[in-house]
């Protein structure tokens, strides 16, 4: 956490974008561990909003002397604070946002343990519930919901984050490691992008989407599976195929005897060689589709988070059966909402975001476009990255399908590949 804490301060003496992204906060110096770095935050906070802008060193120092601190403190604070001008603060961006999420966290605790006093006192629930609304809502409209850089003054960090970071995933973003769609694509999906497997039903969403975990796994990133529809034992038997290369039908059926003990001793060295060698992990949730809206998902991204696993892929399988924060009378516009909510989860999160769509019925069965997605309007509006996938009679017979780049807001878009399928092992050929 210190190390976070080091870097946020970093951030706000060397560059006014962040230092004004960290003061529109609730982030202050008691979230901080250390009592230095604290009292620079809160320090440099005052200063700020008062000037609109960061201390020189020199400030800085007098801000020191003039505190209230002993004086052994004023000496030490001085050294540890004032050598942090000139550092590059090319990673103060991620540790501003994860010692904001430790603050929300830290405050909605809080708040919980101050309506279980009032509760505990008074037995005045209405206004512990009241309270508790009050909480939830600031923890969704929060600091996170924007932010603001200053183009000029960000110039020399934004060269720094791409020269450090050209040529890994942080900067070419997630690929579905299908070698004939990304030759395509070029680039991958990006923290915070919403992206869309779009089908008629019985095509294939799902095994995408789990082509896309198992892409994601080994390529570094810890992924979280909410699936909506399919059971857990079904899900989990798909990536246990996907991974091995072993038929669906061998696992579901445990069916290894005699011959096909072979195929079991390969399952089991397999899982064996990544669990030891693999630093990202790979979790399933199963979640039930009346009760689960995006507080659900805020729920399963952070008991996980409490728990070591940090989601850097979040697949829901699908928005189009979730529940929306947002009431409407008409069915579109809730689904809608679902698109947009999820949309703000995944900038929030900082996390890759992928989900399944339904191709309405009369969509060309070789050809899908954007126009046949079930309210296609906000879906492909608020979506960084629409795949279609099709399979007609022919395809299903020869074992292929055609997946089609319908829409990507960061490359080009409006071509269809062809590539070969293998279902029995949950497999897109296209690597």
């Amino acid at each position: 956490m210190k190390v976070f804490e080091k870097s946020s301060i970093v951030g706000v003496l060397n560059s006014p974008g962040l230092a004004q992204r960290a003061f529109s906060s609730r982030l202050s110096g008691e979230f901080y561990t250390s009592s230095i770095y604290g009292f620079a935050f809160d320090a440099v906070k005052e200063y700020w909003l008062k000037y609109r802008k960061p201390p020189t060193k020199n400030i800085l120092k007098r801000l020191i002397e003039k505190s209230k601190l002993d004086d052994d403190s004023k000496v030490l604070y001085a050294k540890k604070l004032l050598r942090l001008y000139g550092v590059d603060a090319v990673e103060s961006d991620f540790s501003i946002d994860n010692l904001n999420s430790e603050a929300k966290k830290r405050t909605f605790v809080r708040d919980i343990e101050r309506a279980a006093e009032i509760i505990g006192s008074s037995g005045d629930v209405d206004k512990a519930i009241k309270l508790m609304n009050l909480s939830t809502t600031t923890s969704l409209s929060d600091f996170t919901s924007w932010k603001s850089y200053d183009y000029l003054d960000e110039w020399e960090n934004r060269q720094k984050r791409r020269k450090l970071t050209k040529g890994t995933v942080e900067s070419i973003g997630l690929m579905t490691k299908l070698k004939v769609l990304d030759d395509y694509m070029k680039k991958g999906c990006k923290r915070g992008s919403l992206n869309i497997i779009a089908a008629k039903t019985g095509v294939g969403k799902t095994n995408f989407l789990v082509q896309i975990g198992v892409a994601g796994l080994f390529q570094g990133a810890s992924v979280t599976h909410v699936t909506l529809e399919n059971p857990y034992e079904q899900l989990s038997t798909r990536y246990d195929a996907r991974i091995t290369r072993i038929p669906y039908d061998m696992f579901q059926l445990y069916d290894f005897d005699g011959e096909k003990k072979k195929y079991r001793k390969r399952a089991n060295k397999t899982i064996k060689f990544l669990r030891e060698s693999l630093s990202s992990k790979l979790r399933i949730v199963e979640a039930v589709p009346t009760k689960t809206n995006m507080l659900t998902i805020y729920d399963i991204i952070n008991t996980a988070k409490l728990e070591g696993h940090n989601t850097e892929l979040l697949i829901i399988d699908s928005f189009d059966i979730m529940d929306s924060l947002a009431k409407f009378e008409q069915k579109r516009l809730q689904v809608a909402a679902v698109y947009w909510e999820g949309k703000a989860l995944f900038l929030e999160q900082s996390t890759v975001g992928w989900s399944s769509a339904q191709l309405n019925r009369v969509a060309d069965d070789e050809k899908p476009s954007l126009e046949d997605l079930s309210e296609a309007y906000d879906k492909s509006r608020i979506s960084d990255k629409v795949l279609g996938l099709s399979r007609t009679i022919k395809d299903k017979i020869e074992g292929t399908c055609t997946i089609g780049v319908l829409k990507d807001r960061d490359g080009p878009d409006g071509y269809f590949v062809k590539m070969g399928v293998d279902f029995s092992r949950m497999l897109f050929k296209g690597e």
